[in-house]
């Protein structure tokens, strides 16, 4: 049987076809059953602890509610330097579904400018950085069915960093304002 690593340096060796053998990354296994029934694309257990964790919700006269997520953040250059980004969410009352009325995505800190990419092009990142996916308007429910193309860099320099910080934001609001009733 062809092996998938050989321990001498030419690549030739190497043989692709072995690797389909192994086990299943686990990043790319099923969630669990309650965070798969609720349409949660990450497990109950993680969303539970980004609730309590990373963010804050305001209630406002019943009227709006107003949540900030902070995740944790690192450059993907320079040792992984920690900076703050704040994505806030704005939304309408309960009553009407929760509708989005406002997202925000602005750095609490100058940190991130040692990111690559905004070392790379400092004038026009930042402003990439703060984009914002375009649900103004739909209720909260529907960010759930969002299924771009997501990559868990701690980083925001590539789109699908930084939509899976606004993915992992807007779950974790939903779950927040649906299991706190």
């Amino acid at each position: 049987m062809p092996r998938a690593y050989s321990n001498s340096r030419n690549c030739a060796d190497w043989n692709p076809l072995a690797l389909s053998r192994r086990a299943p990354f686990a990043a790319v296994a099923p969630a669990p059953a309650a965070a798969a029934a609720n349409g949660y694309a990450y497990p109950d257990k993680a969303l539970r602890r980004w609730s309590r964790e990373l963010l804050t919700v305001e209630s406002r006269d019943g009227q709006s509610v107003r949540a900030t997520f902070r995740p944790d953040c690192k450059t993907c250059s320079n040792l992984g330097v920690p900076f703050g980004v704040d994505y806030s969410i704005e939304l309408g009352p309960r009553r009407d579904g929760f509708p989005i009325r406002e997202l925000a995505c602005r750095p609490s800190d100058a940190d991130y400018q040692s990111m690559c990419s905004c070392l790379e092009d400092p004038d026009g990142f930042p402003r990439e950085m703060v984009g914002t996916p375009g649900f103004t308007g739909q209720p909260l429910g529907q960010a759930l069915a969002w299924n771009p193309v997501v990559e868990p860099a701690g980083c925001l320099c590539r789109q699908p960093s930084r939509d899976h910080k606004w993915k992992i934001a807007l779950q974790t609001v939903h779950y927040n304002l649906h299991t706190d009733e």
